[in-house]
């Protein structure tokens, strides 16, 4: 199924590790870019101009128009996004191919999920007994580490760092696989982004690092059945709540994989569509945990219980007023957002 087009123009003399390397030693990377469910986007290299001269919105680091989408990290490179079916990389000098795909994997594959008329979610996403859930936050809420620690429970993987929601053919909201693997901290409170309490023997490092997890890995989509919005507090105890009404609709930007790139990529009435189906039929929980203590066991705990409370009734969360809202539709609306 996985099958990114990658032509031989990745010699470019941009990065002459990627030039040194032939057309069977990319096959590989050409296999893992993207995830499989966007094995129809075509992958190549060439220039990438620094800038979009029609850019309606900008980051720091992106520029962004209606059906497109530009990203420069420095010393890795440039990344355009077209149209939901074409990304062009434009390495730097000396840059790595390892760097390369691992920042492919991030905003740009958001932009590119946008494009299609998908939720791209900052989110991990594990299922359990049918259903999927999302363990949604900003960087260092520890995501990786709760999805880690689920893993270990028996739980399995769908996403690490950026979670793809769409609806399937019956109208219910669904996680896309995306990549069987986890990057994470090498200590648990620097995956938390805190210090640790205590005095810590072992040295520490904070080299990212990446862990495959392809036995615990599922390969298809799974109806989305929670989400957990993990953050942390000032109060001594771990604090789970409810988040009901126009707040949890107002969860699908909040948690969205930088908002205001899908505010422009995203065609409007797709996401307002798609917001409301989360409002209606998932159920938005906040997790907060202790600030300055980190013990992932216990909010694992407290997420398995939720779930429990919740009768895993996965096949309840449907929106049935949008059975017809299949790959079709979401294909004009993309038409449609790049014309606006």
């Amino acid at each position: 199924m996985i099958g990114h087009t990658l032509l031989s123009e990745m010699s470019s003399p941009r990065s002459p590790e990627i030039a040194m390397l032939s057309h069977e030693t990319l096959a590989l990377p050409r296999r893992s870019m993207l995830p499989a469910f966007l094995d129809d986007v075509q992958v190549d290299t060439g220039v990438v101009a620094e800038s979009l001269p029609d850019a309606t919105s900008a980051g720091i680091l992106w520029e962004a128009a209606p059906g497109r989408f530009l990203l420069r990290v420095p010393e890795v490179g440039r990344f355009s996004v077209e149209a939901g079916n074409k990304i062009i990389i434009d390495p730097a000098p000396y840059s790595k191919l390892s760097d390369t795909s691992r920042f492919l994997r991030m905003t740009p594959l958001a932009a590119l999920v946008y494009q299609r008329g998908c939720l791209a979610f900052h989110a991990a996403a594990a299922c359990h007994s049918g259903g999927a859930i999302l363990l949604a936050g900003n960087s260092g809420a520890g995501k990786s580490a709760l999805l880690m620690a689920l893993l270990e429970r028996g739980w399995a993987m769908l996403a690490d760092e950026v979670a793809a929601v769409d609806l399937d053919s019956g109208g219910r909201l669904q996680v896309w696989p995306s990549f069987p693997e986890i990057e994470f901290w090498p200590h648990p409170m620097l995956r938390a982004g805190e210090q640790p309490e205590q005095e810590i023997t072992q040295p520490l490092t904070t080299k990212l690092r990446s862990m495959a997890v392809a036995e615990k890995f599922l390969s298809t989509p799974r109806p989305l059945c929670a989400i957990f919005w993990l953050s942390a507090h000032n109060a001594g105890q771990i604090e789970l709540r409810a988040i009901e009404g126009m707040a949890r609709f107002r969860a699908s930007g909040t948690l969205a994989y930088n908002s205001h790139i899908a505010d422009v990529l995203l065609n409007r009435s797709t996401y307002l569509w798609l917001a409301s189906a989360l409002a209606q039929t998932v159920p938005v929980q906040q997790l907060r945990r202790p600030r300055g203590r980190w013990n992932v066991e216990e909010v694992a705990d407290k997420v398995e219980a939720a779930c429990k409370r919740m009768g895993w009734k996965c096949t309840e969360c449907k929106y049935a007023d949008m059975s017809s809202y299949g790959r079709q539709s979401r294909d004009e609306a993309r038409v449609a957002g790049t014309a606006e």
